[in-house]
């Protein structure tokens, strides 16, 4: 299923989160830099990368939920996957897709 979001690849700039077009960055997602003695400014710039993989992130999820769905399908003896991987996986998606709110 298609999420409600720019589609990426998303990029991380000093003001944000932002999408290429054919002369730049549009901004999707502004991100106020904290004041520096407030916060560790690498964790804030970790964060922001964190949020621009978002997209990749997204669809490499689904993806592998998907094939491990077969898998479980074929060889279901693997309990980690279906008590707790699997679930994980699901919870996220829905999460991203705004379900369940």
């Amino acid at each position: 299923m298609k999420g409600h979001w720019t589609p990426g690849p998303w990029h991380f700039c000093g003001g944000g989160i932002g999408v290429l077009n054919g002369a730049g960055i549009d901004l999707i997602c502004p991100l106020q830099r904290p004041p520096q003695d407030a916060f560790d400014l690498r964790e804030w710039q970790s964060n922001a990368e964190l949020i621009a993989a978002a997209p990749e992130l997204f669809s490499a999820l689904e993806r592998a939920e998907r094939k491990l769905r077969a898998y479980v399908g074929i060889c279901s003896g693997d309990k980690e996957l279906t008590e707790t991987v699997l679930p994980m996986a699901a919870t996220s998606l829905a999460k991203a897709r705004g379900i369940g709110r």
